[in-house]
């Protein structure tokens, strides 16, 4: 993030320049939030999130994450899983961005981007790759074993958001 980068920049105007948080200061934040963060999994995943959500939690988002700063952080976070390619190369396997398929359309929703979301939500390759690849598992066993796929639920909760928080006028 510019912000952070640029804060960093201005409360240690010796260090060199640097387009990234150090390690050095990444790791002291770790480390001294850490007793404070619980790691969950999601869409394949690791992600970071606190421990005490209704306590810890909330005072983060209170303090750094309401009124227009929360709007613009869904905005940096929407640009950045829209830079993101849909299907990408792991392993020379080609496999799709569960994390942009799930979070792209409820950050533009949250960051009030509505031509974005407008454009993502009939982006037919976006909507095909959300109902094959999102929310997919495998039920039954052996030979009784087949995928159940969730993702047009997912789309459809995705459509559901946006069309309630969309401006009426």
């Amino acid at each position: 993030d510019a912000d952070v980068v640029g804060d960093f920049l201005r409360r240690s105007p010796r260090s060199p320049l640097v387009d990234r948080l150090p390690v050095v200061v990444w790791s002291r934040l770790y480390f001294d939030l850490e007793p404070y963060l619980i790691e969950r999994s999601a869409d394949g995943a690791s992600l970071m999130a606190f421990y005490h959500p209704t306590t810890i939690g909330s005072e983060v988002r209170r303090a750094f994450l309401s009124g227009e700063d929360k709007t613009a952080r869904h905005r940096l976070l929407a640009e950045y899983f829209r830079n993101q390619a849909l299907i990408q190369e792991k392993d020379g396997q080609k496999v799709p961005n569960l994390r942009k398929l799930s979070e792209l359309p409820y950050q533009q929703t949250e960051g009030e981007l509505w031509d974005a979301i407008y454009e993502t939500l009939t982006d037919f390759e976006f909507l095909e790759a959300k109902c094959t690849y999102s929310s997919v598992t495998r039920v039954g066993q052996r030979e009784e074993a087949r995928n159940v796929y969730g993702g047009v639920y997912d789309l459809m909760e995705d459509y559901r958001n946006a069309l309630d928080k969309f401006p009426r006028e």
